[in-house]
Parts: C-alpha cells; sequence; structure tokens
C-alpha cells in the first residue's frame, strides 16, 4: 500500500534515480558475492570465449570453385583474427575483441548500458579501426544543460527519437 510508483514517461522517471541505481548496482558487483555470481554466470552463458568468425560465402552466386571459396573464407578469417585477437583492438590497448566484449556485456547489465566509440587510430596493426568502451556515466548533456524534448541525458535524437549524437564528457564526471 505505500508503493506509488510516479506516473510519467520512462525518460522522467529514470532521470532522477539513474546515479542511485548505477552506484547500487555496481556496490553490489563488487560486494555480494550473489549478485558477482549471477553477472558472472550471465556472461559465461551469453558472452562465452567472445565472437569467433566463421566465414561462409555463397559459392554460386560469386562464381567460385571450392578451392577459390576455401581460400577466400580462410584469408578472412585469418585477417579476422590479426585484427581480433590481440589487444590493438582496443583503443586503450589493453584487451583483446573477446575481452572487450565481456566487458561491454558487463557494463550493460550493470549500468544499464554501454557505449562504444569506433576511432580510427594509426599504429602497428594493419588495422585503423580501433574498439574504445566508454563509461555510461561519461554520457552527459554538454555543460550541464537541462534535458529537452530533443537532448535527454547526452543522447540528442531526431523529431522521430532517433540518436544522431552523443554528448560525451572528456573525462568521468565529479
Amino acid at each position: 500500500s505505500e508503493w506509488n510508483p510516479a506516473d510519467a514517461d520512462p525518460n522522467s522517471t529514470i532521470q532522477f534515480d539513474l546515479d542511485r541505481l548505477r552506484q547500487r548496482s555496481r556496490d553490489m558487483v563488487r560486494n555480494v558475492p550473489l549478485a558477482t555470481g549471477a553477472i558472472n554466470t550471465v556472461c559465461t552463458n551469453v558472452v562465452g570465449a567472445g565472437l569467433a568468425l566463421q566465414s561462409r560465402i555463397d559459392r554460386s552466386i560469386l562464381n567460385l570453385t571450392d578451392e577459390q571459396a576455401d581460400a577466400w573464407e580462410s584469408k578472412v578469417e585469418s585477417e579476422w583474427s590479426l585484427f581480433w585477437d590481440t589487444p590493438e583492438v582496443d583503443a586503450s590497448r589493453t584487451l583483446n575483441g573477446s575481452a572487450l566484449t565481456e566487458l561491454i556485456f558487463r557494463q550493460a547489465l550493470e549500468n544499464g548500458e554501454a557505449f562504444v566509440n569506433l576511432p580510427r587510430i594509426r599504429r602497428f596493426s594493419p588495422y585503423d579501426l580501433k574498439l574504445q568502451v566508454i563509461e555510461a556515466d561519461r554520457v552527459n548533456n554538454s555543460n550541464y544543460e537541462a534535458n529537452n524534448d530533443r537532448l535527454f541525458m547526452g543522447i540528442e535524437t531526431d523529431i522521430y527519437g532517433a540518436p544522431v549524437a552523443y554528448h560525451v564528457c572528456n573525462q568521468f564526471p565529479y
């Protein structure tokens, strides 16, 4: 009888509680073994060992012989491994692609969302594309501008509600 949830749109309902919900969630994952185990179990069951490429092209459409198609598939899988299986895929050069996948999924579970930037950084790898994981807390309105119908908690939308820009702080707030 004491539970009186707010009658409002989803954005309005969550905006005042989101920081506290994230703080509590993170604290539970760090300090409550049951929560830690739940997150670990879900990550193991969903992410597992991470993404693996199994290249299969349509040989008939491309008019390739079995030998040509096998060679192409093998080459693509080798290139994928060069990109994905080293820390060079990570903008911060700390995790390989599979570890990044788990980190992103964990952040989504703990924080409610996760953001990934795709910068192009020229380094030792033959591929300039990198993945940069961004903490959800860093996505905020510029200069702490008030939320409005087109900008809400760092996400700017068009008239149909589709995201057109994400406003990201250059460091963790607070």
